[in-house]
């Protein structure tokens, strides 16, 4: 079991697993039943799972390729029996192709769109992606992972750049920009902010820690 990430309510749970005859995306509301809301092949290679604030659409980053896959679509994965030997497994959705390396997506508020690191020529920029056009236009040069925020004042997002550094940025004045911290990841699941600040996880030797930079 890996990627967990709550709904934006925080009424239910979404995460994957691994068996001999699938990689599955669960869905599990609190308190209540386990879904299947996905059925890949069990070669696939997860490495990110993103579901947007109205939970209609999840975003994957699987081979460094970008899938969208609408949620509600996906009732045929339900059919499974309890050892998982009836598993209906699909192909996933891919939107980008296999020579364009991606990574990182996040949800805008908007549900219909996307935050999305795209390497050119090793370089990593942040696009926003259109879910239903495929469309992208540039935010940000330079950055391995990013995520909009609000209340700070002459800033609007959080961007982690190729030290792992993570910065208070403005995309209105590329040049003001206040360094947080040192993260131990870019990884999209190995950090999050919150109203009250930054949080991220660090490792040491084979202890991990959860900081908080507020």
């Amino acid at each position: 079991q890996d990627l967990p990430t709550y709904s934006q309510n925080a009424e239910s749970i979404y995460f994957a697993t691994l068996s001999s005859q699938a990689l599955v995306v669960h869905k599990k509301i609190i308190g209540d039943r386990l879904q299947i809301i996905a059925c890949w092949p069990n070669d696939t290679k997860l490495e990110s799972l993103r579901i947007n604030d109205d939970e209609t659409y999840l975003a994957a980053i699987v081979d460094h390729r970008l899938v969208i896959q609408p949620i509600n679509n996906l009732a045929e994965c339900q059919q499974h029996s309890t050892d998982n030997n009836n598993i209906k497994v699909s192909a996933p959705n891919y939107i980008t192709n296999a020579l364009e390396r991606v990574t990182n997506p996040h949800w805008h508020k908007d549900n219909q769109s996307l935050y999305l690191t795209v390497y050119e020529n090793g370089v990593p920029n942040i696009v926003r992606l259109n879910v239903n056009s495929t469309k992208q236009h540039l935010v940000a040069n330079n950055y391995l992972s990013y995520r909009p925020i609000k209340g700070v004042q002459g800033y609007n997002a959080v961007a982690v750049d190729q030290q792992l550094f993570a910065w208070l940025v403005s995309d209105a004045d590329a040049t003001a920009k206040i360094k947080l911290a040192k993260l131990g990841s870019a990884n999209s699941h190995r950090w999050a902010i919150s109203d009250k600040g930054l949080y991220f996880t660090t490792r040491e030797g084979r202890e991990a820690f959860l900081n908080a930079r507020y």
